[in-house]
Parts: structure tokens; sequence; C-alpha cells
């Protein structure tokens, strides 16, 4: 038993699919994009001193999703550049938090550190 589907329906339904495998295969160029960003912006904070690892992460996840764009694999460059924005985000944070680590250090130093000037007694008469 065969089912009969009106044209209408047929052709809408394959209008639906080529709209998606469309909007799948775009290239990821906006991706990419934000994840250049992201990671000239975790660089240009310190991250390759504070957080290395995570910076060269992201620059390598970056670096493999232009190699996907390149041979035409999309949406694996969407995934990879937007798993690099994410490492340059991870690598951001944990930057700032190294940095806040480092300057409460230089407080707690400069508070404990003796003064030069005397301590004022108060006389006793």
């Amino acid at each position: 038993m065969s089912v009969l589907i009106p044209p209408l329906f047929r052709e809408l339904g394959l209008a639906f699919l080529i709209g998606l495998v469309g909007c799948a295969s775009a290239p990821p160029t906006e991706a990419i994009s934000n994840a250049e960003i992201t990671i000239r912006k975790a660089n240009s904070m310190g991250a390759a001193e504070h957080t290395p690892l995570e910076l060269q992460v992201a620059i390598k996840k970056l670096e493999l999703a232009n190699q996907a764009l390149k041979k035409g694999e999309n949406e694996l460059a969407r995934r990879l550049a937007e798993e690099a924005q994410i490492d340059g985000e991870l690598a951001e944070a944990m930057t700032r938090a190294a940095q806040a680590h480092q300057k409460a250090d230089r407080v707690r130093k400069t508070r404990n550190a003796p003064s030069d000037e005397p301590s004022a007694k108060p006389e006793v008469e």
C-alpha cells in the first residue's frame, strides 16, 4: 500500500530540506572571526604568560577550523571555531583570575611589610 503525498506538500518538504542543507553548509566565517577576536583579546591580556596551555589549545583549534574550511568541511570548521572561541574565553577568564591573584599577593605583601616609620605610641603621663 503506497501513501500518496499531495504535490504541494512534497515540494514544501523538498524546499525545507534544501534550506536546511544550505544553512548547514554555509562557510562559518563569522564563527572563525569571533574565535580570532577572542584569541587576540586573550593574548593581549597576557594569556601567553598566565595560561599558555589554554591559549595554545584555542589557537590550534582555530588553525584546524581554517584547514577544515579550506577543505569545504564547513560543519567541522564551525564546530572547531566555536570550540576555539570557548577555549579563548577560558584563557581570558583564567588570565584575569591569575592577574587578580597576583594583585592580591602584592597587596598582602605591602600590608605585611615592616614600615620604616616608628610606630606612634601614646605618651603616658
